[in-house]
Order: structure tokens, then sequence, then C-alpha cells
């Protein structure tokens, strides 16, 4: 399994959920707009820098969505990528 795409909770062998895999398309999508690949930051799980440090043009909604589907801590993610894709619509 690669790692730089694994929520937390995945890599520390705990119940994973539909929280786990909004990490995966946060970190996804926050590797396609800087342009960066896995191997070129730190491992996701231990938090990605803001997207606007990265992207200083970013669009502050889009900056606010990335931050919560990429939170270190489930709880505070989107509870499915359903959710996601509806702040991501609303977004566009």
């Amino acid at each position: 399994m690669s790692t730089g795409y694994a929520a937390a909770e995945q890599l520390l062998g705990r119940a994973v959920g539909p929280r786990a895999d909004v990490f995966g398309l946060g970190v996804t999508l926050h590797d396609l707009l800087t342009a960066r690949r896995p191997h070129e930051r730190l491992p996701a799980a231990a938090g990605l820098q803001p997207l606007d440090a990265l992207v200083p043009a970013a669009h502050p909604d889009l900056v606010a969505i990335l931050a919560k589907a990429t939170d270190p801590l489930a709880e505070f993610r989107y509870a499915d990528a359903a959710a996601l894709h509806a702040d991501l619509k609303a977004w566009l």
C-alpha cells in the first residue's frame, strides 16, 4: 500500500470509513493543484502545507474545502465524498 494518500487512522491500523476516502481525495486534489507528487512532500497523514502557502492565488473557499477534507483528525473531515462534492460544486 502506498502511504502517500493514506489517512492517519488507516496508517495506525484503526477502523476506517468514508472519511479516510475523503482524505485520500482531498490529498489527490491538493497534489494536482500544487503540481507536487507524494514523494515531494511529507506523508499526507503528517499534515499537508496549506494550499494557499503553495498556491498564493488559491481561492479562500477552496483552501477551506481542502483543509477540511485533509484534516488529520477524521471527525473534522467531511462525513463522505457526497458532502465534499456538494461543497466543491457550490464553490464552482
